[in-house]
């Protein structure tokens, strides 16, 4: 067996057993090289002694085994796109009218058009809070939140400012809130997003789990405060009434059909 084009009793000259069992098994980004029946004592007197050619780092674990890391081929670069460069696609047909997508960390993602169940939780939040915000306050449904770097995302609720006016998308909000049906993991990896937007307060409702994630205390590089309700009642930060979680779930439904 061969590593960077050098076999592997010319890489150990001093190991002879396990060397004919040594084994490579293909990872990204790294490719790691196993030496298994490696006896421990050897390997902690014999590791140091062993160099990479490959210009990778190793490290030697217990177990019997000795691992390199092998820096992997590059990557080619990627285009990142910005709010502008969607509208050009809009613009120029591209994108169909009626498309929902976000841009995040510069990737354009299509949004997973909505199932009932998700469509009426975001009405209950709706009516929950057009009803009872504060006259600062304003209620946007599924629009725009511009995100630095050119991103944008499309939040199912967000209570913003008034100040933002009807002519300016948002660049936070005292809350956002998302519903998740199939949407659970982009919904999560939006927390640090909306975190750097300094958007105070973040839910997850997920209606298949049946639990709301809060999040709170907004930082660099994410949110300090997480709490789970899986009942009782959420008092959001911007002094509406508290939400109690098994109306906001509703009962348990079957999943939607397509």
């Amino acid at each position: 067996m061969e590593l960077c084009g050098r076999s592997l009793t010319t890489l150990l000259p001093r190991v002879e057993k396990g060397t004919r069992n040594a084994t490579v098994t293909a990872t990204s980004p790294m490719l790691p090289v196993t030496l298994d029946r490696w006896d421990v004592k050897r390997l902690s007197k014999q590791a140091p002694a062993v160099l990479d050619p490959c210009g990778g780092h190793r490290r030697a674990q217990g177990g019997g085994r000795l691992f390199w890391w092998l820096p992997s081929p590059p990557r080619p670069a990627l285009h990142r796109l910005t709010y502008d460069d969607v509208v050009r696609m809009y613009e120029a047909g591209i994108l169909a009218d009626e498309a929902r997508v976000e841009v995040l960390e510069g990737l354009l993602i299509d949004l997973t058009p909505p199932g009932p169940t998700h469509d009426g939780t975001v009405e209950w939040l709706t009516e929950r809070f057009v009803d009872s915000r504060r006259p600062e306050h304003k209620v946007r449904v599924q629009s725009m939140l511009r995100l630095a770097s050119g991103d944008f995302v499309l939040p199912d609720l967000m209570v913003v400012d008034e100040a933002f006016g009807r002519d300016r998308h948002p660049t936070t909000a005292p809350l956002v809130i998302e519903v998740a049906q199939t949407s659970q993991a982009h919904d999560r990896k939006k927390a640090a997003h909306y975190a750097a937007a300094v958007v105070e307060e973040y839910w997850i409702v997920d209606i298949v789990a049946r639990v709301v994630t809060v999040h709170r205390d907004p930082s660099g590089g994410g949110y300090t405060t997480v709490t789970e309700h899986r009942d009782g009642s959420i008092r959001p930060l911007i002094g509406t009434p508290e939400v109690q979680v098994d109306e906001l779930l509703g009962p348990p439904t079957p999943p939607d059909q397509p």
